[in-house]
């Protein structure tokens, strides 16, 4: 297991690096760049390089990594303008290391629920950037109107067949969907549940009650029935009262129908 102090060795051996290259920007992103870091986060750094130099710089970085205690890298393309290198160490320290243009760095700055960067070459302007918050809108209940139909039909359809893990994938989807609403509601970050421990009490209840206390049948009726619940209330706190009301007659009469 890393240390504080060898992350930190690992950081400053990476800035160098990066310096070496043509960037414009570099910046420390994540919990270590926001003064949340505890001695089990990772690194993630946001690289800015211009849009036509993007993949020169990520095979430079391709090769460097290969000369560290590596265990295994991924790469993943977001666009052509956002392009990231992941890297395993067998220490247990993660590296996600993001090459992007400036457009796409602009672009996320204003959109993803970070309050605060660490500049480590570059405008420091960009650390402490307002988040735009993003509207609620119809074409995103409709997104989760559809996926939540998919979700409850299947995971009742699927406990009815007594297919028990079936429908636990199905409810765990659905909570999911949940979350990230409700963290679009009261504009905290949800990806990878990060920040979850933070929202209010009565939402925490409500989705601790939505997990089956073991795989039985019962348990996962319930499960599926409280993770509704959840549902229907995310949508009232998201001003679709409406909607919450469409959903819950057409999921109960499903319920019925089958005999649920």
């Amino acid at each position: 297991m890393f240390t504080i102090k060898e992350r930190n060795e690992i950081l400053e051996r990476i800035i160098k690096f990066l310096k070496t290259l043509d960037v414009k920007l570099i910046a420390l992103v994540g919990s270590c760049g926001n003064d949340s870091a505890d001695k089990f986060s990772d690194l993630d750094i946001d690289v800015v390089v211009d849009k036509l130099k993007i993949d020169q710089a990520l095979e430079s970085f391709k090769k460097f990594v290969q000369t560290m205690d590596l265990f295994e890298y991924f790469e993943m393309i977001y666009s052509e303008e956002s392009k990231l290198i992941g890297a395993f160490l067998n220490n247990g320290l993660e590296l996600d290391i993001c090459f992007n243009s400036i457009d796409e760095f602009e672009k996320n700055r204003k959109i993803v629920a970070r309050n605060k960067i660490k500049i480590l070459l570059g405008d420091k302007r960009y650390e402490v950037v307002k988040k735009e918050k993003q509207p609620f809108n119809k074409n995103s209940l409709s997104h989760i109107g559809k996926t939540a139909w998919y979700n409850i039909k299947n995971a009742m359809f699927a406990l009815k067949r007594n297919h028990l893990f079936r429908a636990v994938k199905e409810i765990e989807d659905l909570r999911n969907e949940a979350v990230y609403v409700y963290g679009d509601v009261v504009d905290i970050e949800t990806q990878h549940f990060k920040s979850v421990d933070k929202f209010d009490e009565n939402f925490k209840q409500q989705l601790a009650q939505s997990y089956p206390e073991n795989l039985t049948y019962d348990k996962i009726k319930t499960a599926l029935f409280k993770t509704l619940d959840l549902f229907y209330w995310v949508l009232e706190k998201s001003n679709a009262d409406n909607e919450s009301v469409k959903y819950k007659n057409i999921f109960s009469k499903l319920a019925s129908d089958i005999k649920l």
